[in-house]
């Protein structure tokens, strides 16, 4: 990415800054995508664990609450943990959604812009019609690794959230014969 900034202001310096500007920008909003994931990752993680205890408890019982015809109020609990595994992974990808749009914009914008600035370079004089062809295919595909990059900071997070879980039950010390 630095070798394209660089490129970028080679090529004429109010590219470069475009660039620049974006690339600052895109941290900021990826740091604040990752935080976002990762707080609503670790949410995610404990309910699925509930989740896990509460179909295991279920099954482990049904053959008692089914003797005792109490089957309707264990499904009852278990639903109303569905329910909530469903309202939290829903509010997890409204996040990330919303997130990403900011990205996704930001990127397209910015490709725009430094279109549109090679136009304007080429109109004034300035470039090729060759380089303006060539600057097209560069920008149109600048940011491609980014916008990729971008949607996996979600499963990132919530792969470190398991993460986490997973290293704090190996913490736990082993109890003594």
């Amino acid at each position: 990415t630095m070798i394209l900034v660089v490129f970028s202001f080679v090529l004429d310096y109010r590219l470069g800054l475009v660039v620049t500007i974006t690339l600052i920008i895109y941290y900021f909003l990826i740091e604040q995508l990752a935080k976002a994931s990762l707080d609503e990752g670790q949410i995610k993680q404990q309910q699925n664990e509930k989740l896990t205890n509460e179909v295991l408890f279920f099954l482990d019982g049904i053959a008692v609450m089914k003797s005792f015809n109490r089957l309707g109020r264990s499904s009852k609990s278990l639903r109303s943990t569905f329910e909530k595994s469903k309202q939290i992974t829903l509010d997890m990808e409204s996040i990330f959604t919303r997130n990403l749009g900011k990205v996704y914009i930001l990127l397209a914008t910015s490709t725009s812009i430094l279109l549109g600035m090679s136009f304007y370079l080429y109109d004034s004089g300035i470039f090729s019609v060759e380089y303006l062809l060539a600057l097209t295919l560069f920008y149109l595909g600048l940011f491609i690794p980014l916008k990729a990059l971008s949607g996996d900071v979600a499963l990132f997070a919530i792969m470190d959230a398991c993460l986490d879980r997973i290293n704090e039950v190996f913490n736990v010390e082993v109890l003594e014969d």
